[in-house]
């Protein structure tokens, strides 16, 4: 039995937002890294509550302290990237992705620093742990029953791994000062909005006798736009099976043993 073709090259370049986000989180984490550089770099990029340095409201997600010892952690979390950024790209275009995750990342910090003003307390935010909780939460509302193999064990609906990445935004961020944990929590709550605006939309514009909705889209844009959504669907669900077959003509290819 042939085994099935995969093609990582095209994976990639249909997904190039995706790939300069996890490209970028492991450079900042190389770059944390490296002694002297890394401590200036971290520094530079990391929020603390100033608005007088208002790029770090948008460098924040790749302050990174140079922790070698997170590095399992990080490529966890780049592996998470591509199966979420990835399938947000996939639906809304690389326009819609960065947009997305930088509208995230702003107004992650901007609920954070109206934390600081309330408790008059330090903070350091370091990390994408706010935009990729919000990108997390815009994926699952979108399909909140797809299943998810939680550590590849452990069978949960998509509602519920938001629910968990969520749960850890705000326990993360809020150690010393829950207000600022449920403040950037916020965001993730803003991410469910805009995902059901964007179900409601979809619904929205087709009307009954083929007519155009409020949203002046025909019928046909409509039709067009949601089956090629079911096509990447489909893409994925037929790599995966072919991966399966895989496997298992390895398995049967076993020679057996006396």
């Amino acid at each position: 039995m042939s085994a099935p073709q995969f093609n990582p090259s095209s994976e990639i370049r249909r997904r190039p937002g995706t790939v300069g986000l996890i490209v970028a989180l492991l450079a900042s984490f190389v770059l944390g890294w490296l002694p002297g550089v890394g401590a200036q770099t971290f520094q530079a990029t990391a929020f603390t509550g100033d608005l007088g340095r208002a790029w770090t409201v948008l460098t924040y997600p790749l302050a990174s302290p140079g922790d070698g010892g997170a590095l399992f952690f990080v490529l966890l979390l780049a592996l998470w990237l591509w199966f979420v950024a990835g399938s947000v790209e996939d639906e809304d275009g690389t326009k819609g992705l960065l947009l997305f995750f930088g509208a995230f990342t702003v107004l992650g910090a901007l609920f954070v620093w109206v934390g600081v003003l309330l408790t008059s307390s330090p903070v350091l935010l370091a990390g994408p742990s706010i935009p990729v909780a919000a990108l997390t939460v815009l994926w699952a509302t979108r399909r909140p029953d797809a299943p998810v193999m939680l550590m590849g064990v452990f069978p949960l609906a998509a509602r519920w791994v938001a629910v968990i990445a969520v749960a850890m935004l705000v326990f993360g961020l809020g150690t010393g000062n829950p207000l600022i944990g449920v403040l950037a929590g916020l965001t993730c709550g803003v991410a469910w909005w805009a995902a059901r605006q964007r179900l409601s939309f979809r619904r929205s514009v087709v009307v009954p006798g083929g007519g155009r909705g409020p949203g002046s889209k025909s019928r046909e844009e409509f039709d067009s736009y949601m089956n090629r959504v079911k096509e990447r669907e489909r893409e994925r669900e037929e790599r995966e099976r072919l991966r399966r077959l895989f496997e298992g003509s390895l398995k049967d290819e076993d020679p057996p043993r006396d």
